[in-house]
């Protein structure tokens, strides 16, 4: 089993989950998603499509995964203004990926805020130091399987 086991193995009740997430008027209007990595990148274009939300790939540090366009935060139309996100991902281990995800988007837009992060494989809530402690994390490990679960009995 791998680490982001559930995306594999249940990819629409994890999108649904997702999305249903990103409709909650607690957060707001949010005009970006944005994910790092394998984990957070498959779900982007998915969510993206489904939740007519645009997706933003923010590049693991330089010199770690190179790219033909040489940009660390990638998201189409470089005139477009990112303004509220949120950040996917399968869980978060120290608060590093998420912080340092933080950070780029401040440095790529100053006046850009992310108003959530999404964590789809977590099964648990653990202490991590986010740097960025007003930043609410949602899990959904408990609400997929539910979903999957409810599915299997239709």
């Amino acid at each position: 089993m791998c680490y982001f086991d559930l995306a594999f193995t249940n990819p629409i009740e994890v999108i649904d989950s997702i999305c249903y997430q990103l409709d909650n008027p607690q957060l707001g209007k949010i005009d970006h998603i944005v994910g790092t990595g394998i984990s957070g990148i498959m779900l982007l274009v998915p969510v993206s499509i489904k939740s007519e939300i645009q997706c933003c790939a923010v590049r693991k540090s330089p010199g770690y995964e190179s790219s033909h366009s040489g940009a660390t935060v990638e998201y189409g139309n470089r005139k477009r203004r990112i303004d509220r996100y949120v950040i996917i991902d399968d869980f978060i281990e120290s608060g590093q990926t998420v912080n340092r995800i933080i950070a780029l988007m401040n440095q790529h837009h100053p006046h850009s805020r992310c108003v959530c992060v999404i964590m789809y494989q977590q099964d648990r809530f653990k202490e991590f130091d986010l740097k960025y402690t007003e930043i609410p994390v949602i899990t959904l490990y408990e609400s997929v399987h539910e979903l999957i679960n409810m599915r299997k009995k239709t």
